[in-house]
C-alpha cells in the first residue's frame, strides 16, 4: 500500500506549468510543503519540506486558491525522485503525488499567514534542484 497523508505549510506559492503530451493537454502544479516534526525536543523548531506535485483540475486548483504560508492536508502517494546534481552524480528524493488537498486555515487567518510564510521561509533551502531534471520511480 502506498498512502500517505500530511498536514503543513506552504513553503512557496505553487507553479503551474501547462503542457501538451500525445494531443492531450496536462496541467502540472509543484509545491513545497514544510510539515514539523512532532517528536522535536521543546524549543526546537525542526521541519521537513516535502515537494508535491498535482495534476490537472487538482493542479488549477491549487495554482488559484494556494498560497505561501497557507496551512493544508495533502493526501496521495510518494513517489522516488532521481535527478543528476551539479556534481554529475545521481541523487534521490522523496515526493508526493497529491490526490486530494483540504485548507486547515479560515478567511479570518489569512493575516497570519505572511508571518508563517516568513517561518516557513527561514528553513527552505532547495540549492541544487532549481534545474534538476526529475524523473519518478515507484516506491510500490
Amino acid at each position: 500500500m502506498n498512502h500517505v497523508a500530511i498536514s503543513g505549510f506552504l513553503g512557496c506559492d505553487p507553479e503551474l506549468k501547462r503542457m501538451e503530451s500525445g494531443g492531450k493537454k496536462l496541467s502540472v502544479c509543484t509545491f513545497t510543503l514544510g510539515v514539523r516534526r512532532i517528536y522535536a525536543k521543546q524549543g526546537e523548531q525542526n521541519s521537513d519540506f516535502f515537494r508535491i506535485t498535482t495534476f490537472n483540475k487538482q493542479a488549477e486548483f491549487a495554482a488559484k486558491y494556494l498560497q505561501k504560508g497557507r496551512k493544508i492536508i495533502v493526501e496521495g502517494t510518494l513517489k522516488q525522485d532521481r535527478y543528476q546534481g551539479e556534481d554529475g552524480k545521481t541523487r534521490y528524493g522523496v515526493s508526493i503525488n497529491a490526490n486530494k488537498i483540504e485548507f486547515c486555515d479560515t478567511k479570518h487567518e489569512e493575516n497570519e499567514i505572511a508571518d508563517t510564510a516568513a517561518y516557513v521561509s527561514s528553513f527552505t533551502d532547495f540549492s541544487g534542484l532549481e534545474g534538476a531534471d526529475f524523473q519518478t520511480e515507484s516506491l510500490q
